[in-house]
């Protein structure tokens, strides 16, 4: 585990600096490195959760993505547990809600859905770096940054062309059209 102090959290490095930096060996395509990183960080919430310091929704998120990067790891089994640990939590949160108060954890629900769809993306790899979730544009390296753009009108033709795709013609969406027409 990681035991270097950093700025902001008395008891050693905050889940926030982890979570930075699993996400920046997950894109330079460490992926291993940065599964080591983040699985700290999911040990520090499981023992903060014991002494009240975590609320169960930022486990339950740590616990969800952990479970993700395991699966992405083909370590099927250790994942399988994650999400049912996982589950567990969340059945809680069903039945009595928070352990305790806390002001306003809704941000973590926001982080949890934003990276839920993060795994139909590719995979980094040195070949093809990746910013970094949630990095600023402004912070991404000229590597990143060139590669991004670069691959920017590939994405923007495979968008128009699942667009011709799911666009209905003028049949398709009213078989008769005059009856569609305003009046």
């Amino acid at each position: 585990m990681v035991r270097a102090q950093s700025a902001g959290d008395a008891d050693g490095v905050s889940f926030w600096f982890l979570m930075q930096w699993a996400a920046e060996l997950q894109a330079a395509g460490r992926h291993d490195e940065a599964l080591g990183v983040f699985t700290d960080g999911v040990h520090d919430g499981r023992a903060r959760l014991e002494v009240g310091r975590v609320p169960l929704a930022e486990l339950t998120w740590r616990l969800a993505h952990q479970a993700g990067m395991l699966e992405a790891a083909g370590r099927h089994a250790e994942a399988d547990r994650a999400r049912e640990e996982a589950l567990a939590l969340l059945a809680e949160l069903a039945e009595t809600g928070e352990r305790r108060t806390w002001s306003n954890i809704e941000s973590w629900w926001c982080t949890q859905f934003a990276w839920s769809g993060r795994s139909a993306e590719p995979a980094a790899c040195s070949g093809a770096p990746a910013p970094a979730f949630g990095t600023d544009v402004g912070h991404w390296s000229p590597d990143v940054r060139r590669t991004y753009f670069d691959g920017l009108p590939h994405l923007e033709k495979q968008v128009a062309d699942l667009g011709k795709r799911q666009r209905p013609t003028r049949t398709d969406a009213c078989p008769t059209w005059s009856s569609c027409t305003a009046d």
